[in-house]
């Protein structure tokens, strides 16, 4: 995406693409769609548009991003972390 946009690709480009690639993979494990991505973003107050893609969001929006999907995959594992017990009925 930055080559494409003109620029170089530096370390810190790089790693922000990764993060971009984590986070769309997140999403779509979760089997979340464009509009929960959205509802996420406006969640997290993060600006958007109609037409925002995964790839165009700074580096803190994508932490903040990262973040809150982990936060959703450790839920609707049940919330238990590891060398946790699950609860015996």
């Amino acid at each position: 995406a930055v080559v494409a946009a003109g620029g170089t690709v530096t370390e810190e480009n790089a790693a922000i693409e990764a993060k971009a690639r984590d986070c769309a993979a997140m999403l779509k494990a979760l089997g979340m769609q464009r509009a929960d991505l959205f509802a996420i973003l406006a969640e997290l107050q993060i600006e958007y548009t109609d037409k925002t893609r995964i790839s165009e969001l700074p580096k803190d929006a994508l932490d903040q991003l990262a973040e809150r999907l982990d936060a959703e995959a450790e839920l609707r594992r049940g919330g238990a972390n590891e060398g946790e017990q699950e609860p015996q009925p």
